[in-house]
């Protein structure tokens, strides 16, 4: 009798235990298990026309970027040259008070190369990433700063005839052309040259 009681009588839960249970079985079992999928396991992950899709997506995003990220380098690249060739020309005004012409050789000047620097010739300067090129033939007097990244203290002629980047021109204050002038320049076929003429304000 005692028996047939015991089973009649509703059992008292514990109610953590009860609590437990129930998070185990709708928070954890429902990410394996699927109502609509008879098999007792939910396969997850990503597939790999997913993973195709993504690697193509995140590939345009990289070719979108990368000529905005060369722009910026090459634009920090030149940004030394530029100050360099600023104090070449105000040197050179200097130099054309106290002679009544510019210099032709860059070594007259009162100005201070860097390290990464040195003069080939009496008008030219390379350094690592380019080459300043001091043009002086009668009134038409202008400086040129040409960007040729990676050849390390390249010659004029190779700098400016193969491998330039973009190059800009510094005209001097008593120049026939364009007194106190500049004005930035790339090959025909370079639109990084483009952009970065662009990126430094031509």
């Amino acid at each position: 009798m005692n028996k047939i009681y015991q089973k009649m009588t509703p059992r008292r839960k514990n109610p953590a235990k009860s609590l437990l249970e129930d998070l185990f079985n709708k928070v954890i079992l429902r990410r394996f298990y699927s109502g609509t999928q008879p098999c007792p396991v939910k396969y997850a992950g990503f597939t790999l026309i997913e993973l195709l899709v993504v690697v193509l997506i995140v590939g345009i995003l990289a070719a979108a970027a990368q000529p905005y990220y060369q722009t910026a380098v090459d634009k920090s690249r030149f940004a030394p040259y530029a100050a360099l060739a600023e104090n070449i020309r105000r040197a050179q005004e200097v130099y054309y008070m106290a002679n009544g012409t510019y210099a032709d050789d860059l070594e007259m000047l009162d100005v201070s190369w860097p390290a990464s620097c040195r003069t080939n010739n009496a008008n030219m300067v390379s350094c690592s990433d380019g080459v300043l090129f001091n043009h002086h033939r009668g009134t038409d007097d202008r400086l040129f700063v040409i960007l040729c990244p990676g050849q390390g203290k390249v010659s004029w002629a190779t700098c400016s005839q193969y491998t330039a980047t973009a190059y800009v021109v510094l005209y001097y204050a008593h120049s026939s052309t364009r007194p106190n002038g500049s004005g930035c320049s790339f090959p025909a076929s370079s639109s990084r040259g483009k952009r970065l003429c662009k990126a430094l304000g031509y």
